[in-house]
């Protein structure tokens, strides 16, 4: 099944959430020792199946799943 971790809506709400989170942690922006990449976004099906392109079962699988909640 293929998934993707969502923090935030939008791509464009990663430094609003990072801030959010560096407020929340204590942690001083900008910090060289944070590893963030800013892909923490909901994405649309077709960039979730260019993602998983080389394992098509697993995102074919996410959607006979998701077909299956109500």
């Amino acid at each position: 099944m293929a998934t993707n971790n969502v923090h935030y809506l939008d791509k464009k709400d990663f430094r609003l959430h990072d801030i959010l989170v560096c407020g929340s942690t204590g942690v001083p922006l900008p910090n060289p020792l944070r590893r963030v990449n800013g892909e923490l976004y909901f994405k649309a099906a077709h960039q979730m199946k260019q993602l998983f392109r080389t394992y098509p079962a697993a995102y074919e699988a996410s959607g006979h799943i998701a077909d299956r909640c109500n």
